[in-house]
């Protein structure tokens, strides 16, 4: 090989490494959240627009839960990781995906808080979503429909949903379990279905919180509900679960 052929070679090797490099955030910063006053303050907020992101009032393990799309039962880290709580503001260069934010953040989080971390492979507890013994009671959704989930009266409105994604929505608010759940009901298409808690919004939103702040896995509401109103069922199991083990991860990030 030529000269001239090996510096071709070269350049196009080094604009190859340079344009696998991850994007990170034109400018963002990291600081600690005020004590909260009120219960309204001490809520997690995030709020995205395709070039900005600020989360409120969010502990570490939650921004790494956001960041690296994991549940808490998938990360492995200090206590401490749960009560610090941090606000973080960071706007990027153009409009940008929710997947590509996720991992601006996890550039972001990792770098200002010297993370070091390695995964590990475990047998864990999970639920499989399964169809029930009398079989299923949902109706068919538009196929090209967007997929959507919102209150409505004291329930749950579910339009255009997978079993699939229906599945995923139990590693969020407000159906938070402490464990995967996995869809095994074998039923393909969307559904419209509704998944009704209470007469009316405010009792609703009640019997959510009390829900969530003693547990689904401690409270068999949401099994009866399932059950009884779709004919679906969470089936407890174990599967092998990717973790997330923190080695190093400081308690003040970097300055901004």
């Amino acid at each position: 090989m030529n000269h001239y052929a090996t510096r071709v070679s070269i350049l196009l090797i080094s604009a190859a490494c340079f344009a696998q490099q991850p994007p990170e955030f034109a400018v963002a910063s990291i600081r600690p959240s005020r004590p909260a006053n009120f219960k309204s303050e001490a809520s997690e907020k995030i709020s995205i627009s395709p070039a900005r992101l600020i989360l409120s009032y969010c502990s570490l393990r939650s921004l790494i839960r956001w960041a690296y799309d994991l549940r808490d039962n998938q990360i492995s880290g200090p206590g401490w990781m749960d009560e610090q709580r941090f606000d973080i503001s960071a706007n990027a260069d153009g409009a940008t995906d929710l997947s590509g934010l996720k991992a601006m953040m996890r550039i972001l989080v990792a770098g200002r808080f010297k993370i070091e971390s390695h995964r590990e492979t475990k047998e864990l507890p999970v639920y499989t979503l399964v169809v029930g013994k009398k079989g299923a009671r949902l109706k068919p959704g538009a196929p090209d429909g967007e997929p959507m989930m919102r209150p409505f009266g004291g329930a749950l409105e579910f339009r255009n949903y997978t079993m699939a994604a229906f599945a995923e929505r139990f590693g969020g608010r407000p159906l938070r379990l402490d464990r995967p759940v996995y869809d095994r009901t074998g039923l393909a298409g969307v559904y419209d279905f509704n998944l009704t808690f209470a007469d009316n919004p405010m009792d609703m939103k009640k019997t959510l919180e009390d829900m969530d702040r003693s547990g689904l896995e401690q409270n068999p509401f949401i099994f009866t509900l399932l059950d009884e109103q779709l004919g679906l069922s969470l089936k407890g199991t174990k599967a092998p679960i990717e973790i997330l083990i923190i080695d190093h991860i400081e308690h003040v990030p970097v300055e901004n």
